[in-house]
Order: C-alpha cells, then structure tokens, then sequence
C-alpha cells in the first residue's frame, strides 16, 4: 500500500472514530460514514500535506481511497 494510501486511511479512521483496519481502500467515502462536512475538513488536510488543489469535484470522481490516492499521487508528480 502507498503512503498516500496509508495516510488517507490514517485521516480517515481518525475523524471517524474507528481503527484503521476498518479502513477499506476500495469502500465508498461516504459509506465509510464521512459527511459533507467531513468531507471538506478531508480536502483541506491533503491540501496542506500534499500541496495540490483538490476540489469537492474531485471527491465525486475519485469516491474511493485507493482511487482518490491514485488522483493525489498523479497530481503531485505533475507539481515536480
């Protein structure tokens, strides 16, 4: 699993309230039990810890962990 991965499981367990084991990559952000709110406060931090512009657009297109993790590693290679 990439770090990215990992990280957004990590942020993820964390505001929801459950280990990150429970955390599975391929289950639908919403259906983890993420809000809207959630959701932005999501934004924000791989905004900061990735340096890339990630909008809620973004979110609907890549509704997955994994596939939200892949859209955030093609992002940071294009700001090399």
């Amino acid at each position: 699993m990439d770090s990215v991965q990992q990280a957004l499981r990590e942020d993820i367990a964390s505001m929801i309230g459950i280990s990150i084991h429970e955390v599975d990559p391929a289950a639908n952000l919403v259906d983890l039990g993420l809000d809207s709110l959630m959701l932005v406060e999501l934004l924000f931090r791989l905004e900061q810890r990735y340096d890339v512009q990630i909008d809620a657009a973004d979110l609907l297109g890549h509704p997955t962990i994994e596939s939200l993790a892949s859209a955030i590693t093609r992002l940071n290679e294009n700001n090399v």
